[in-house]
């Protein structure tokens, strides 16, 4: 496959992503408004197939008399489409002719990256990516692969190739034996392009395209009951980040597993991440979007594998959970949104307003909290429960919290935990921001690992319910996360 082939082939996928193109009457559209300004008719087969219509388009773009037909072209679609990122990558496609490194010679630039450490390729790569960012789900080690993707990346107007930029700003970050090997390569692009030894300089001190790295990241675990099988489940596993983006790791929406498996298929997705991905990614929480009948159960002390050594996953990162059921309620999420925003207001204190306090006297699972935890619609906004929940459907206590749009909920698993619970929780809660209890719960359940696996410390029994209204695991578990 020629050069010039692999390149139309590659507008036309882009072009085939715009929404507005896949009616023939938007495309007579375009060809008309594209004709009014090159000033002539345009003679080409058209076709009821998208496809082959916009071959056939591009085909004639491409061979005009008038340089920028093709640049007119996009040009006019974004006005239809907007900016979208098909568009944003087709405005980075035009005017490339043939890619800066040909597909034949990508294999010798791929094996001159192949001792560049891990956070150099990362740096270099968000540097150099664009307004599009580096492929989220380009693995790690898969050099040729980022090699294929800086060159397709899109380019703002004047600004370099990504692929320049990367080589650049990665030489200076490697030792210089290794930088060496990069400069052949950088010196043959720039001829190519005509760039002087000036332009480099400014390419190797100015500004990167990449936006600032994310602060906070969450991996969001979700199970869903199987119906037929209600002691299996189908778990989705998404990567959010507090910019907004994010991405699927794992999807089961087809076999059903049951509960004890499941910590095996989070360790292996959790792996992957760490080890492979081009991801920049910030502070991690762990959040379990639950079935009620799940909610207490010790996700935190799920095993994984993440340093070498099996550990629960509660002492590595901050674990919380989520209730499904009230995600799907929307009737709650009115109540359930004021009490959040309250706590983020006044989040800074955990001043006795704020907080709901039951002793595990006061705590019966028969007894109705409901009225005692709706008499206000913003407060209060933390409810704490010092007693161990029984086998079987959570306490009332909790079950009314969950009602009553309760975002933050705190409670020890085992009733043996209950006294400690009550000495050592008022204490340290009021020592520290309500916004900092995911911390604290974090360096007990960390404190409980240093005593040992047979120890009993409160930090092994404990469930934290941190349930962010604003920020909701898609619908569909194939589709993008809700932004943050």
């Amino acid at each position: 496959m020629n050069e010039d082939f692999r390149y139309r082939n590659e507008l036309v996928a882009e072009f085939e992503l715009l929404g507005f193109v896949q009616q023939r009457i938007n495309r007579d559209t375009l060809v008309a408004e594209l004709e009014h300004e090159l000033g002539h008719r345009l003679h080409f087969p058209r076709r009821e197939e998208t496809r082959y219509d916009l071959w056939g388009l591009i085909t004639e773009c491409l061979a005009s008399p008038i340089a920028d037909a093709l640049s007119r072209l996009v040009e006019i679609a974004g006005n239809f489409e907007g900016d979208s990122r098909a568009m944003i990558r087709l405005r980075g496609l035009v005017g490339k002719v043939l890619p800066l490194v040909p597909p034949l010679e990508q294999p010798s630039l791929g094996r001159v990256l192949e001792g560049v450490h891990p956070t150099d390729l990362r740096a270099a790569t968000r540097d150099a990516a664009g307004p599009l960012g580096p492929p989220a789900d380009l693995a790690l080690f898969d050099q040729v692969g980022l090699i294929r993707a800086l060159s397709s990346a899109a380019t703002m107007p004047g600004a370099p190739p990504p692929l320049l930029v990367f080589l650049v700003r990665l030489a200076d970050r490697i030792p210089e034996s290794m930088a060496a090997e990069l400069t052949g390569w950088i010196e043959h692009l720039a001829r190519d392009l005509g760039l002087s030894t000036a332009d480099l300089d400014r390419i190797r001190t100015g500004p990167g395209a990449a936006s600032a790295s994310p602060q906070r990241s969450f991996v969001v675990v979700e199970l869903r009951e199987d119906g037929p099988q209600p002691d299996r489940y189908l778990m989705s596993i998404w990567l959010q980040h507090d910019d907004g983006t994010g991405r699927a790791l794992y999807v089961n929406d087809e076999r059903p597993i049951p509960l004890g498996e499941l910590p095996a298929e989070l360790d292996a997705a959790l792996a992957s991440l760490t080890r492979s991905s081009m991801e920049e990614i910030g502070d991690v929480t762990i959040e379990f979007v639950l079935p009620r009948e799940l909610l207490g159960h010790e996700v935190d002390q799920w095993p994984v594998v993440l340093t070498g050594l099996r550990h629960e996953i509660g002492i590595d990162y901050p674990v919380v959970v989520r209730s499904l059921d009230r995600i799907r309620n929307p009737m709650v999420r009115a109540r359930w949104l004021r009490r959040w925003r309250h706590m983020l207001a006044f989040g800074g204190t955990a001043r006795a307003e704020l907080v709901q306090w039951l002793q595990w006297r006061q705590a019966d699972h028969n007894a109705n909290h409901g009225p005692v935890l709706t008499l206000g619609e913003e407060w209060p906004v933390c409810l704490i429960v010092s007693f161990a929940a029984e086998p079987g459907p959570l306490p009332t206590a909790i079950v009314a919290g969950l009602g009553a749009g309760m975002p933050v909920m705190l409670w020890c698993r085992d009733r043996r935990g209950a006294a400690q619970f009550e000495a050592d929780i008022p204490q340290q809660m009021y020592a520290r921001p309500l916004l900092d209890l995911p911390a604290l719960v974090l360096r007990l359940r960390q404190e409980a690992a240093r005593h040992g696996p047979v120890s009993d410390h409160l930090g092994r029994h404990l469930s934290l319910l941190w349930d962010d209204p604003d920020r909701l695991p898609p619908e569909n578990p194939l589709a993008a996360p809700a932004p943050v």
